[in-house]
This record gives structure tokens, C-alpha cells and sequence, in this order.
């Protein structure tokens, strides 16, 4: 026997596994684990069935039925060019202030569908955290 068929679910089949998971457990703490969770449910319909860790990410993120906690961390790197949100790929929202000189200046981007921001100062997610909505 060969290697098993790898099979990509649609959008909704990975959203209702993640509607599943999300009922079930309330809180989950990891992005891997989350991904874990939904491929379980997912195997249960088509054993060849698999999701990237990215892709559940931003159906759960998108289906409205997860919200999502970030812990990030600073880096060494600059946000040069910065365009789309790294966590959902949403695009970044500049968030300006007034200078004393009244000029006007922008110091942080914001991900105004997820939540990410980063200063100048480029800041990386670390951790995940998946809360059940209300």
C-alpha cells in the first residue's frame, strides 16, 4: 500500500469542524492543538482529509465563532513594508497621532479584523489562544 491521499476540505467542512472543537472545548490554548482538534473531526468525514495550521487559523479567526488571544514578542527587525496582517492577512490599519509641530505622524499598525499591532519596532506572534464567542 502506498502513502495515504492527502484530500483538502472545503471552507465549510474546516469552519463546522471548527464549530465542533470550539462547542465542545470552550477554550483552546494553541494554534497546533486547535489544528489537531479539527483534523480529528475533519478524519471523521474523509480519513484523507488535512488543514494547515495557517488555514485554520484564519477560518476560525473569519467564521466569527472563535476570538482570538495573541501573545507576541518584540524583534530585532523593522516593519518596513508591512502591508498585510501575518496572523489573518487582513490588511493593517495605520494608527496616526499629532506631533507638537502639528504634523501628523504614524506609529503603529493595527489588524482591525484580528487584533495584531505592531510599533515601529516589528512585533511577532508567539502563542494562540482560541476563546469560544458568546
Amino acid at each position: 500500500m502506498g502513502p495515504r491521499a492527502y484530500k483538502i476540505p472545503s471552507d465549510e467542512e474546516v469552519v463546522s469542524a471548527i464549530t465542533q472543537v470550539m462547542g465542545k472545548r470552550g477554550i483552546v490554548r494553541s494554534q497546533k492543538l486547535l489544528k489537531r482538534l479539527v483534523d480529528e473531526v475533519l478524519r471523521k468525514i474523509d480519513p484523507g482529509y488535512g488543514v494547515s495550521l495557517p488555514r485554520v487559523r484564519k477560518l476560525a479567526i473569519a467564521s466569527g465563532f472563535a476570538q482570538l488571544e495573541m501573545k507576541t514578542r518584540r524583534t530585532d527587525g523593522r516593519r518596513k513594508g508591512l502591508k498585510e496582517c501575518p496572523v489573518c492577512g487582513a490588511r493593517l490599519a495605520r494608527i496616526k497621532n499629532k506631533t507638537i509641530e502639528d504634523k501628523t505622524t504614524s506609529f503603529e499598525l493595527k489588524c482591525l479584523t484580528c487584533g495584531y499591532f505592531t510599533g515601529a519596532v516589528l512585533r511577532v506572534p508567539t502563542r494562540y489562544v482560541f476563546v469560544k464567542r458568546v
